[in-house]
């Protein structure tokens, strides 16, 4: 077999080979996929007898789970069903929230400002405006989103205020998930 005397175009070759490799997810390839979350919020409290402002910080994990709907409308993109499940003060998981989100008209993997509800183990609501990147590829399966927390109450009532980040892998369909 002669060999090419332009080693550039077996490189080339080979750049197509990765790069295909480590692609995005794609063409419902985020369907039926679970997710370990982890969530930290900076956030500011509100006193309501007295106005004054005390910083607090929320630690916990979530998990989230993504099934393919349908096309969007576009010409790209997909419409996913998203829930969120956290622990519940009882020790058990339970879906927070379960809503419909249209991923980018460019990345299947890439959910523009979305708007989920998330609580956490004790009784905390915090809810955010976030923008996910789902990346799932042979190198990552990872969930990464950050935004604001435009409203939220802790146990006692007060109203909290602040930013998140979420970060997290792709994990097997946990044992306490049914169906």
């Amino acid at each position: 077999m002669k060999h090419s005397r332009r080693p550039w175009v077996r490189l080339a070759v080979l750049a197509m080979f990765v790069l295909a490799a480590l692609s995005t997810a794609s063409a419902q390839s985020l369907h039926d996929k679970w997710f370990k979350v982890l969530v930290k919020a900076d956030t500011c409290r509100v006193n309501p007898v007295t106005g004054k402002f005390s910083l607090n910080k929320f630690q916990f994990y979530v998990y989230v789970h993504l099934e393919y709907v349908a096309p969007d409308d576009a010409p790209r993109g997909a419409l996913y069903s998203f829930e969120v499940w956290s622990k519940t003060p009882d020790g058990r998981w339970g879906r927070a929230h379960l809503f419909r989100g249209t991923s980018s008209l460019y990345s299947e993997n890439f959910f523009p400002d979305m708007n989920l509800r998330l609580a956490t183990e004790k009784g905390d609501t915090l809810r955010t405006y976030v923008t996910p990147r789902i990346v799932a590829s042979p190198l990552s399966n990872s969930f990464t989103a950050g935004g604001e927390i435009y409203f939220g109450n802790d146990i006692n009532g007060q109203h909290l205020y602040g930013w998140l980040t979420m970060t997290g892998q792709m994990v097997p369909r946990p044992k306490w998930a049914v169906g």
